[in-house]
């Protein structure tokens, strides 16, 4: 049986909507405490007292925000303790073997770690029976395996002039953008640019791969953005034009 194992609870929009907030109040020289926190993320970013509470208390256990305790040094209430939260060293921050969410639905959860791969996946979104197996290798991996009689070098020559036409129609992921601390909530930072690159080191060996790595592009933009911004439909159509392009020059 597959064990399955809690990553991250803390959503990840959610997550750098909170540094957003506590930078703010922490700007304005003041500690960014639980009620100074709420107001800021009901005002700036819709998000209620319950959700922004629980969510706090998911950063802290998930290491993506620190919270201390002072001593309160003026005012009616001098003398007594007050709890704030800051945002954690980034250099301090060590990443794990595998990803913190699901490669699928983006989302934080239980998870299933596969084998072979750094990718996760909640149990309910995939479809694969692992029950009678004591190690989950997840369908991205399956597929990898797959053998096909076309040459590496013409391979990558036919994924380059796809790659050119998904640079030319979807610029925005052409390099990755971002603040710092995005390596600390996207496990493997991929954009066009990159697959490009690989391409030109004739680094696929099968569609299969370049896919899979245009499929981590909408994931970290669907962690990046959530999954209903603007740019992740953007994503999806990208993928969408990848499949299709592969399909129609090898199958």
């Amino acid at each position: 049986m597959v064990k399955v194992a809690k990553h991250r609870q803390s959503h990840p929009v959610i997550t750098q909507q909170l540094w957003s907030s506590i930078t703010a109040i922490r700007g304005q020289r003041q500690i960014a405490n639980m009620e100074r926190i709420t107001r800021h993320m009901s005002r700036e970013h819709h998000v209620n007292q319950m959700d922004s509470e629980m969510q706090l208390q998911y950063c802290v256990k998930d290491g993506l925000l620190e919270s201390y305790t002072m001593i309160r040094s003026k005012g009616s209430n001098a003398g007594l303790e007050q709890q704030g939260y800051k945002l954690p060293e980034i250099d301090e921050f060590e990443k794990p073997d595998s990803d913190w969410y699901c490669f699928n639905c983006h989302r934080p959860g239980e998870v299933l770690a596969c084998h072979v791969c750094w990718r996760v996946f909640h149990p309910v979104c995939t479809s694969q029976n692992e029950d009678s197996s004591s190690q989950f290798v997840c369908a991205i991996c399956k597929a990898l395996k797959k053998k096909h009689s076309i040459k590496r070098k013409k391979l990558n020559t036919l994924l380059s002039y796809t790659i050119q036409r998904l640079r030319e129609k979807s610029m925005v992921f052409n390099r990755i953008r971002g603040h710092e601390r995005l390596n600390i909530l996207i496990y493997r930072p991929m954009d066009l640019r990159m697959i490009e690159r690989n391409c030109q080191q004739l680094h696929y060996k099968c569609p299969e791969e370049f896919h899979a790595d245009a499929r981590n592009i909408l994931h970290n933009a669907a962690i990046q953005y959530g999954e209903y911004h603007d740019t992740v439909d953007l994503a999806r159509l990208m993928v969408k034009d990848c499949i299709y392009d592969v399909s129609d020059d090898y199958f």
